[in-house]
């Protein structure tokens, strides 16, 4: 069983994973590979919290970029000087 990374440890290389069908998703109660549909579902859902959590560091960077400029530094904290 691959524990969700989708492949396994082979002898000389990493193979896909044949209990999961390489999605690295499963049926929590059975254990066995979820069904195309579900699998679809879940990326879905994935991709929804990924996006939100984007979403979410990009306000925080707008929000300290606009601390930064308004006291005059830069990135890092430091101050540009035109050199």
């Amino acid at each position: 069983m691959c524990n969700g990374a989708a492949t396994v440890q082979g002898l000389f290389h990493e193979m896909k994973c044949y209990d999961c069908n390489a999605t690295g998703l499963v049926d929590n109660e059975t254990g066995e590979a979820l069904q195309p549909e579900d699998v679809t579902l879940q990326l879905q859902l994935l991709l929804r919290q990924q996006r939100e959590e984007n979403n979410q560091l990009r306000r925080q960077l707008r929000e300290l970029q606009q601390q930064d400029n308004s006291r005059g530094y830069g990135a890092a904290g430091q101050r540009y000087h035109g050199d």
